[in-house]
């Protein structure tokens, strides 16, 4: 992962020109609770990434206790997406049982927010919350959104695009984004890339300013403290909120601590009585910068029709590529990430989803 110094979360004053202007969006869809899985597939087919992995059905889930509801510190109702994390296994496979839920729906923009409780962290274990097309031949002209996607204990989450030739972004510059581009060409193929993609990585920390913490009406208290992007950090603070704000010329990830989730994004929450609407170029107005910023890409000609994807994978090409260099070998001692997942359930306890529901909003 590359190192980023913590970034300032909201700056004194922002100018919001064209190119960011949005009109509000109303919201449409909430997903969460006990209807939550009835807008999912459960992906059952062998893991594309290689992972030392077995995605099961809903009734294997179900009956393993993988899926679930669950009550935590921070709210009720959650709904828990865990793994197997009681059965040691043979190294030489199958992997370790987990989940991988697929959307029912899709769509091409919009504003789509999840608010996390909880991700899956340490090491072997691969964690996201993506969209991609269920059907459509990847990466074709559907393309992928990663939304949030860490492996092993990283403390960054990656945020990319993953598509066909001609599509590379440019840089927004430091006022538009706290996050920094790692790689820009989002082509699969792309040379000198392997399977980057156009990815941005959030800073470990954010610093939450004076000025944001009062746009969003929280406890004065809170100002000038850092919160985590991913890893047991983001865990201890209660997660967050993750915003992806997609339109045809820019496509902006947004997250909130938990400290600091606006009104309109709680989940359920209604206003008054009227509908919910959410602007994100108010929340650049109010100091409010996305962690990520793509832009300088024709996206429409290269991404499209995406569901949403939450999973948790264990190994497979990345967690392998990167074992010994994110110190995962040296900790655990195993030689490979395989061995180690297999050997080890109980490690893998707290590599778990708690997630407060998904929102779908659309402009009127």
């Amino acid at each position: 992962m590359l190192s980023i110094s913590t970034k300032t979360l909201a700056l004194a004053a922002i100018s919001v020109g064209s190119q960011f202007a949005h009109a509000a969006y109303t919201l449409n869809t909430t997903i969460a609770g006990s209807s939550f899985l009835d807008h999912f597939t459960f992906f059952t087919q062998a893991d594309p990434t290689n992972g030392f992995v077995q995605y099961v059905n809903q009734a294997d889930a179900t009956a393993g206790s993988l899926v679930g509801l669950r009550n935590h510190a921070h709210a009720n109702n959650s709904v828990y997406i865990g793994v197997d994390h009681n059965t040691t296994l043979a190294a030489a496979g199958p992997g370790r049982k987990s989940v991988r839920l697929t959307g029912k729906q899709t769509f091409t923009h919009g504003l789509v927010t999840l608010d996390v409780y909880h991700a899956p962290t340490g090491c072997g274990t691969w964690p996201a919350l993506w969209m991609v097309n269920p059907s459509g031949t990847y990466p074709g002209t559907t393309g992928e959104i990663d939304i949030y996607e860490v492996v092993n204990n990283a403390t960054q989450n990656s945020m990319t695009l993953h598509t066909n030739q001609g599509c590379t972004i440019t840089s927004p510059g430091a006022t538009a984004m706290s996050g920094a581009i790692r790689t820009p060409d989002c082509w699969v193929d792309a040379p000198g890339q392997g399977n980057s993609g156009c990815s941005i990585t959030a800073p470990s920390a954010l610093q939450v300013s004076s000025a944001a913490v009062a746009a969003a009406g929280a406890n004065p208290a809170i100002a000038n403290r850092t919160y985590a992007t991913a890893g047991t950090a983001f865990n201890k603070q209660g997660g967050g909120v993750f915003a992806l704000d997609w339109t045809p010329d820019l496509i902006d990830v947004y997250f909130f601590p938990r400290a600091l989730v606006p009104t309109e994004l709680t989940v359920g929450a209604a206003l008054n009585g009227t509908a919910k609407t959410a602007d994100p170029a108010q929340w650049k107005a109010q100091g409010f910068l996305p962690v990520a910023s793509f832009s300088g890409c024709s996206f429409d000609q290269h991404i499209s029709d995406l569901a949403l994807v939450v999973d948790t994978d264990f190994c497979g090409a990345w967690v392998d590529g990167v074992w010994g260099s994110s110190g995962c070998a040296a900790s655990t001692g195993a030689a490979t990430c395989s061995a180690y997942v297999a050997a080890n359930p109980k490690a893998f306890e707290h590599a778990h989803w708690l997630i407060g529901g998904v929102e779908m909003w659309s402009k009127a």
